[in-house]
C-alpha cells in the first residue's frame, strides 16, 4: 500500500504543494483522507506514444494495477471518458479540487449544486463537507456517467447526493435555493439558470474559459435589485474540459500544427511563477486566440495559446514565444505589446483579476479601476474584468 501512504503525504502537504491559502482547510484534508478516490475510478485513458489518440486501461473490480494505483493516489488529473480523440470526462487533480472546495466554502447543513458529476468523487467530498443535514445536487449531462456515479456513491454509503441527468447550463427541473455552486468544466460565462437557483450571497466557483486557459473564479451572488448579478475574483490558474450540452460534440481541445523547420523561440521574460497571470492577460486581450500544439521536427511538441495564418503560427507557452513560418509580424507585435502592458501594470497574477457579471457596468469601473478593463459578451450576461490589488492587498497591484 505504498500508493496509499503517498496519498496521505499528499493530503498533508496540500497547502504547501498548492502554494496558496485556499487548500489550508483541515476539513477538506479530512474529507480527502476519508473518501477513497479509487472507489470512483474504474478505467483511465492515457495518450498513446504519438499523442494523437487515447488508450484505455481497464481492470477487474477490486484489482487496480499498481501502475494505475500510483496515478489514482497522486495529484494528477485522470481522463476517464473519451469520444473519438476528445476527452469528455475526467477526475480533477486533488490539489485543484481542494482549492475549489475551499472556494465554494460548504458548511454543515448547506445545499451545494455541482455542475458536472463526472466520476462522483467531488460530489462525495462535498457530501462529506455538508454533512448528513446538508445536501448536494449534482447535474451530469451524460446518462450513463450519471448512473455510474449514483451506483458508486451508494456503494460507499453516501446518500445525501442527488445526481440528476440534465444539461448543466439550463439545469432542467433543478430547484433552489442553493448556498453554493461549483462547476467542474470550463464555461464561456455565467448562465441565468445558475442565478435563478442561487440565494443572495451564494458562492459560484467557475473555471472561466479564456483562450487556452480556464482560471477559476470565485463569484458571489449579489442582491436581487443589483444590475450586477455576480462579482468576485479569479483564484487559481487551470485548464478544464469544456461544459457541454446533451448530444453536443466537442471540438478538439487544441489545433495541432506540424512545423517543417525549427521554430524561432523567444524568452518573453515573464517567468514561470508569473506565467498564469500573463496568460490570462493575453487571453483577455486576444480573445480570438485558442489552444494550439506545434509538433517540432525533432519530435517534441509544445502547446499553448496561439494564432496562425496560412503561412505560419505564433504560440505562447510557459513564458516563451514560438514562431513557426513567416509573415507573423502582427501576432508577434501583439504578444510583445501585451508583455509590455502587463509589466507596466505591475505583473498582475491570477488573483489580481476581478470579474463583474450582469447587465450594466458598475459605477466603480466608470470612474476608476486599474487596467484595461475588458468587456466580454457572454450568452446570458455581460462580463467586465478589471485589474485590482491582489486579494487582501492594500490598493496596489501585485508586483510578482
Amino acid at each position: 500500500m505504498v500508493s496509499v501512504r503517498r496519498w496521505d503525504r499528499l493530503i498533508q502537504a496540500l497547502p504547501e504543494s498548492r502554494g496558496a491559502k485556499l487548500a489550508d482547510d483541515a476539513r477538506i484534508r479530512a474529507a480527502l483522507a476519508r473518501i477513497d478516490r479509487a472507489s470512483f475510478i474504474h478505467s483511465i485513458f492515457v495518450p498513446d506514444s504519438g499523442g494523437a489518440s487515447w488508450r484505455e486501461i481497464t481492470w477487474s473490480p477490486g484489482e487496480v494495477p499498481d501502475r494505475v494505483r500510483q496515478h489514482i493516489y497522486s495529484n494528477a488529473a485522470l481522463v476517464t471518458a473519451v469520444k473519438g480523440s476528445v476527452p469528455t470526462s475526467s477526475s480533477t487533480s486533488p490539489g485543484l479540487m481542494a482549492d475549489m472546495l475551499q472556494a465554494v466554502d460548504p458548511h454543515p447543513g448547506s445545499h451545494i449544486l455541482e455542475i458536472g458529476t463526472g466520476t462522483g468523487y467531488n460530489a462525495a467530498l462535498l457530501a462529506e463537507l455538508v454533512g448528513p443535514e446538508g445536501i448536494v445536487t449534482s447535474v451530469e449531462v451524460e446518462a450513463a456517467v450519471a448512473q455510474r456515479a449514483r451506483e458508486d456513491l451508494d456503494a460507499i454509503g453516501i446518500h445525501n447526493v442527488r445526481v440528476i441527468q440534465a444539461d448543466g447550463r439550463t439545469l432542467g427541473g433543478v430547484l433552489g435555493p442553493v448556498d453554493g455552486i461549483v462547476v467542474t468544466a470550463s464555461a464561456g460565462g455565467v448562465h441565468k439558470a445558475w442565478s435563478r437557483v442561487a440565494r443572495t450571497g451564494a458562492r459560484l466557483v467557475l473555471p472561466r474559459r479564456i483562450g487556452a486557459w480556464s482560471p477559476v473564479s470565485r463569484l458571489e451572488r449579489a442582491a436581487g435589485s443589483s444590475n450586477w448579478v455576480w462579482s468576485g475574483r479569479y483564484v487559481s490558474g487551470a485548464a478544464f474540459m469544456a461544459l457541454r450540452g446533451a448530444g453536443e460534440v466537442l471540438e478538439p481541445g487544441e489545433i495541432t500544427v506540424r512545423a517543417t523547420e525549427p521554430a524561432q523561440v523567444t524568452d518573453l521574460g515573464v517567468g514561470p511563477r508569473s506565467y498564469e497571470g500573463f496568460e490570462v492577460f493575453l487571453g483577455l486581450s486576444a480573445p480570438e486566440w485558442r489552444r494550439i500544439r506545434i509538433k517540432l521536427p525533432d519530435g517534441r511538441s509544445v502547446a499553448g495559446l496561439g494564432a496562425g495564418s496560412g503561412t505560419g503560427t505564433v504560440l505562447v507557452a510557459a513564458g516563451r514565444m514560438y514562431v513557426d513560418g513567416v509573415d507573423e509580424a502582427n501576432h508577434c507585435q501583439l504578444v510583445r505589446a501585451c508583455v509590455d502592458q502587463w509589466r507596466s501594470l505591475g505583473r498582475p497574477d491570477v488573483s489580481c483579476y476581478r470579474s463583474w457579471v450582469g447587465s450594466d457596468m458598475p459605477p466603480a469601473l466608470r470612474v476608476g479601476g486599474s487596467g484595461p478593463p475588458w468587456v466580454i459578451s457572454c450568452a446570458d450576461y455581460s462580463e467586465v474584468v478589471e485589474l485590482v490589488s491582489p486579494a487582501g492587498g492594500d490598493g496596489h497591484r501585485g508586483k510578482h
